[in-house]
């Protein structure tokens, strides 16, 4: 019975050890223990969380999570749903609206304009983007605080692959075949912001992702 015990002990280990509990914290709106309540709820429905606060004396919400399962874009979004805007997504607009003329209707004072997505002011910190959802292509770094971005496709794919990247505006900033199963790209020439990376095979878009040039 021991031995059975052992070796599901040892199974688990190998599930979840290769898994990463993080803390972050980021500007959350609210005015009242309703809010609270609300925000907690709505962070305490996803996969993946450990434990969350909402403090109302400084507007911050911080969160403990396992990021192969969850990630800031999805905690902040889910809060924004029920109406609270968060660091680098605004609150929906009919849920917010359901706080007008309650102790919970709070000042929208976020300028969403200067939001740099992946940034947090309360940390003083930048963090990855959003998580890639195709294993066929391993792009990285997610935020390129030098010159370089690399993107790996598996040695035996025959496909031929075109990478675009567009600026927060939707224009079309750099364009390139990816010729190897390791090609480095210089984006030295971008400015500071954020990208989106669209890879298409045969003009058929498989791949999408976001980056960060610092």
């Amino acid at each position: 019975m021991n031995k059975f015990f052992t070796l599901i002990i040892f199974c688990l280990a190998i599930n979840y050890g290769y898994a990463e509990t993080v803390n972050h914290k980021f500007i959350t709106s609210g005015n009242c223990i309703v809010c609270k309540f609300r925000i907690e709820e709505a962070v305490l429905k996803l996969d993946g969380i450990i434990s969350v606060h909402w403090d109302y004396n400084t507007d911050a919400t911080t969160v403990e999570y396992n990021d192969q399962i969850t990630d800031l874009h999805i905690i902040m979004k889910a809060i924004a749903q029920v109406g609270h805007d968060t660091e680098w997504y605004p609150a929906d607009s009919a849920a917010y609206a359901f706080l007008i003329g309650s102790c919970c209707e709070y000042d929208r004072i976020i300028d969403y304009s200067k939001v740099q997505i992946g940034f947090l002011s309360l940390e003083n910190t930048w963090v990855s983007v959003e998580k890639q959802s195709n294993s066929l292509f391993n792009i990285y770094p997610t935020i390129i605080e030098d010159t370089f971005l690399n993107i790996e496709v598996p040695a035996y794919s025959t496909n031929n692959y075109q990478m675009r990247i567009f600026n927060s505006n939707g224009t079309l900033v750099y364009c390139a075949d990816i010729i190897h199963a390791n090609d480095k790209f210089d984006l030295s020439q971008l400015a500071s912001g954020n990208y989106f990376i669209s890879i298409s095979d045969n003009k058929t878009r498989i791949f999408n992702t976001r980056i960060i040039k610092k």
